[in-house]
């Protein structure tokens, strides 16, 4: 089963990485508008207490990270776990349009595919 699983992940990391370009964290901000993804660990995580938006965050720790992935209350009902509590700390790889938001790029994620365990 394990080797099922890991193949079904090669299989898909592939599939994603052919569709977009990955690219490095440091050069993020040159792809605002382009969807892209980004393998990097969750430096830290946050889900707010108004909204209950999800985020993430790559590069650093707020308020110095490189790179927030935001996930709206709406989209939570897309994953089978709570992304700030299972993704804190690993390495993932994520998909998704750039966008800037007060002068910090984001990358806005709907569902859970968009969102692949790296190593």
């Amino acid at each position: 089963m394990k080797k099922i699983l890991f193949l079904l992940f090669i299989g898909f990391t592939c599939l994603i990485t052919a569709q977009t370009p990955t690219v490095p964290l440091a050069d993020i901000r040159n792809y605002v508008g382009k969807t892209v993804t980004v393998c990097e660990k969750v430096k830290s995580t946050f889900k707010t207490q108004e909204h209950e938006h999800s985020f993430l965050n790559f590069g650093d720790v707020y308020p110095y990270q490189q790179l927030t992935v935001v996930i709206k209350k709406k989209h939570l009902k897309n994953f089978s776990y709570v992304p700030v509590t299972y993704l804190a700390g690993k390495t993932i790889c994520v998909t998704g349009e750039v966008y800037l938001y007060k002068g910090k790029p984001q990358l806005r994620v709907k569902k859970e595919s968009q969102v692949v365990e790296g190593n």
